[in-house]
């Protein structure tokens, strides 16, 4: 009997934070042993032998068609609350003298009516846009 071990990733490229640039086939999991994010990428759809990276040494990959940008020390104006962040993934929307990104924002609330009078909880996820000026802030 011949098994067949099927992988498709989307052939694109990965920018490191030192502006190196790896094209191939990228692969974006999570490394479930250490709870870490991280880029898998294979020279060829036949690669014996990918390399796996942390996704903390890049600021830019693209997946399955999408380009992803990760910005550090970033300063977010939701309207209602600044937030910031050591790191922020965002998909890259457009690109020119503004830059359009989007992200979801997942929340969850309970009302009362569940089984035996307990609560119900349900969750929501919202696409969100942001845009970046020349300099940055978002």
């Amino acid at each position: 009997m011949n098994i067949a071990t099927v992988c498709s990733a989307q052939f694109g490229y990965a920018i490191t934070n030192e502006n190196d640039t790896i094209k191939g086939y990228v692969k974006y999991q999570r490394n479930y042993l250490n709870n870490h994010l991280e880029l898998e990428i294979w020279k060829t759809k036949r690669d014996k032998n990918p390399q796996k990276f942390p996704l903390n040494q890049f600021k830019e990959y693209t997946f399955k068609k999408d380009t992803f940008r990760i910005l550090t020390n970033c300063i977010v104006d939701y309207h209602d609350r600044i937030a910031e962040y050591d790191k922020i993934e965002f998909r890259l929307e457009q690109n020119g003298k503004l830059t359009l990104y989007s992200n979801y924002s997942n929340s969850s609330f309970s009302i009362p009516g569940g089984p035996g009078g307990g609560m119900m909880t349900y969750s929501t996820s919202s696409k969100i846009y942001f845009i970046a000026d020349e300099n940055g802030n978002i």
